[in-house]
């Protein structure tokens, strides 16, 4: 994808780490094993990612990520007994990767158009700017109709970038959005997925775009800027309810 390469190409102390790990072991199936480079990385990223975040799970790219924590999201309310929430609000002007799970996320026809039939049918909010709900309770507002229309009790996620990226650069919503979202997760049971494919990895001053905000996410993904065009590579933080869930 864009907006990888953050460390610039050829940076040597990059290659040689690589080229030395290339010598030990080039490959292994995460779903059964491990390997010391990404016990170390988990570590360190949990360390940046704290309190929050307690776990976290590597994949190959920025769409997995997000297709991932869709799938995470899921099966934590199946395990928890929840079958009906499956359903997903995200904001319409908004991109999340090029899968087909990810594609149902954005509200954004023409990425959809020649997939529709393959697309779940989530609920998007119409896009929001400063200019238009300074104050974030028209978005609250909608939100609001979309639990009522769907019924809450089918709402698995919502799914939003913290800090919107190539559909709406740099648009965050105001606190009052963001309190009033948490405030609904409360309420009705649904998780907050953060796509910080984009704004992860210190893009916006803190590691996560999530330690600036007054609300915490269940979910997190990450890509980008984590594998800088060195090698494909995303993961996906989850808090420690999440993983206990389904760690029963």
């Amino acid at each position: 994808g864009a907006m990888v390469s953050c460390l610039g190409h050829g940076v040597p102390e990059v290659v040689a780490a690589a080229a030395e790990q290339a010598g030990a072991i080039s490959y292994f199936y995460n779903h059964h094993f491990t390997s010391e480079p990404q016990e170390r990385l988990a570590d360190r990223l949990l360390e940046v990612a704290a309190p929050e975040m307690a776990r976290i799970r590597f994949v190959s790219g920025g769409s997995e990520a997000n297709e991932t924590a869709l799938q995470l999201a899921r099966l934590y309310h199946v395990e928890r007994g929840e079958a009906d929430r499956w359903r997903v609000i995200s904001p319409a002007q908004a991109y999340h990767g090029s899968t087909m799970g990810t594609l149902a996320l954005s509200g954004r026809r023409t990425l959809q158009e020649p997939y529709t039939p393959y697309l779940a049918d989530h609920l998007h909010l119409e896009p929001s700017t400063w200019q238009f709900d300074p104050s974030g309770e028209a978005a609250l507002g909608q939100l609001d109709a979309l639990l009522d229309e769907a019924g809450p009790e089918t709402i698995a996620a919502f799914f939003c970038e913290p800090v919107s990226a190539a559909a709406l650069p740099g648009y965050s919503p105001p606190e009052a959005f963001w309190r009033g979202l948490d405030e609904r997760r409360t309420d009705h049971g649904f998780l907050i997925c953060f796509d910080e494919v984009v704004t992860g990895m210190g893009r916006t001053g803190t590691w996560l775009a999530a330690h600036q905000l007054p609300i915490q996410p269940d979910i997190v993904a990450i890509g980008k800027g984590l594998g800088a065009g060195y090698a494909p590579l995303g993961g996906v933080f989850c808090t420690q309810e999440i993983y206990d869930a389904i760690d029963r």
